[in-house]
């Protein structure tokens, strides 16, 4: 990429989160949306035009890369939608309740498994209280892990915890329960269309360069 198309991507990126900023406002009018660094606009935008040339060249779009306009539009489409996607993730559901409660979930897992007393501990109080809360001569108490459809890599948090402690498959299945929650989310539309800020010209050079 050369330096002209450089500049050019950063210029834009900063014009894309105004525009897309002075949308979000209208919805969320309390929301403060200034930022620590600029330069994650800037590579946001170069990785999103990245994917979206990759994904241009995958194998299965060949046949339709035929049909005149459609590498222009595809990237078009692509960098419209997976930036305001980016977008909305980064900075409005990083602020929900919900992601909130999914890095409480996350803090509190990562230190049981390192504690190992304070995790066996808690699961003692977890047995004793669900036997005295239940008036069955025989209970089975040990929580089942929930089963959920795979979301490839728009599941952005891995499970890696190898405990089968009751609190730990709890944990992950309430982890995994808030993940699911947040990327099921349909994304409000912010930003205007790409071709707003690249023309066709600029799209064919990114597909020659990128």
């Amino acid at each position: 990429m050369n330096k002209e198309t450089q500049a050019k991507i950063q210029n834009i990126s900063f014009q894309m989160f105004r525009d897309w900023t002075a949308n979000a406002k209208i919805q969320y009018p309390d929301y403060d949306f200034t930022i620590i660094d600029e330069t994650i606009l800037v590579n946001d935008l170069t990785d999103c035009i990245h994917s979206a040339v990759n994904s241009l060249r995958d194998e299965e779009r060949a046949s339709k890369r035929k049909i005149p306009g459609f590498d222009i539009g595809f990237i078009w489409g692509f960098i419209h939608s997976n930036l305001n996607g980016h977008w909305v993730h980064e900075y409005i559901r990083k602020r929900s309740n919900d992601y909130k409660m999914l890095m409480t979930l996350k803090a509190l897992q990562l230190y049981l498994d390192i504690e190992d007393i304070s995790l066996m501990k808690i699961d003692e109080f977890y047995k004793k209280m669900f036997l005295e809360d239940v008036n069955f001569e025989n209970i089975y108490f040990k929580p089942d892990k929930n089963k959920f459809s795979d979301f490839g890599f728009d599941l952005k948090f891995t499970i890696n915890t190898k405990r089968e402690n009751n609190i730990s498959i709890s944990l992950e299945n309430m982890i995994t329960e808030k993940i699911v929650k947040i990327i099921k989310e349909k994304d409000t539309r912010f930003l205007p269309e790409t071709e707003k800020y690249f023309s066709e010209d600029d799209i064919m050079l990114f597909i020659a360069e990128f």
